[in-house]
C-alpha cells in the first residue's frame, strides 16, 4: 500500500511482496486484492503495471509507429540479424526495394545511417518473440 519505486518494485514483487497498490485506493480494489492475497495469489495495481512499463521498457510499437506495414516488417528482419537479400528472398520483392524501404525508415526514425538503423533495430527486437511465421503476423 504505498506508491511504488519502480525499479525494485518489480524484484520485490516477486521475492516476497504480496502486491503493490496505491495509496488511497478505492474499497472495490482493496477487496480485489485481499481476495487475490487470500486465494495465494499476488495483486498488482494496474496502473502502476502501465506506469512501470512505460518507465522501464522501450515501446517497440511506439517507436515504429510511423512506419508502413512493410518497413515494420523489414525494421523487425533486420533487429533479427537478416541481410538485405534475405529481406528481399523472404518478402519476394526486390533488394532494390528494401533498400529504399530502409532508406524511408531511417529518414521517418532520424537515424544516422541504414548501419545505425540496423543496430538500433537488433537493440529493440532482441526482446520480441522469434517466431517461424512470417513477420507481419506480429501487426
Amino acid at each position: 500500500m504505498l506508491s511504488p519505486d519502480f525499479t525494485g518494485c518489480l524484484s520485490a514483487f516477486y521475492t516476497d511482496i504480496g502486491g503493490y497498490l496505491y495509496e488511497g485506493a478505492s474499497i472495490d480494489e482493496i477487496k480485489v486484492s485481499l481476495t487475490r492475497l487470500a486465494a495465494g495469489e499476488r495483486y498488482l495495481n494496474p496502473t502502476i503495471v502501465g506506469e512501470l512499463m512505460a518507465s522501464q521498457m522501450p515501446s517497440f510499437q511506439t517507436y515504429i509507429a510511423d512506419l508502413s506495414r512493410r518497413e515494420r516488417e523489414i525494421f523487425r528482419y533486420a533487429g533479427h540479424g537478416y541481410n538485405t537479400p534475405e529481406i528481399a528472398r523472404l518478402l519476394f520483392i526486390s533488394t532494390k526495394t528494401v533498400e529504399t524501404h530502409k532508406l524511408h525508415i531511417v529518414k521517418k526514425l532520424n537515424l544516422g545511417s541504414v548501419a545505425e538503423l540496423r543496430s538500433q533495430a537488433m537493440e529493440l527486437v532482441q526482446n520480441l518473440p522469434k517466431k517461424n511465421y512470417k513477420i507481419s503476423n506480429f501487426y
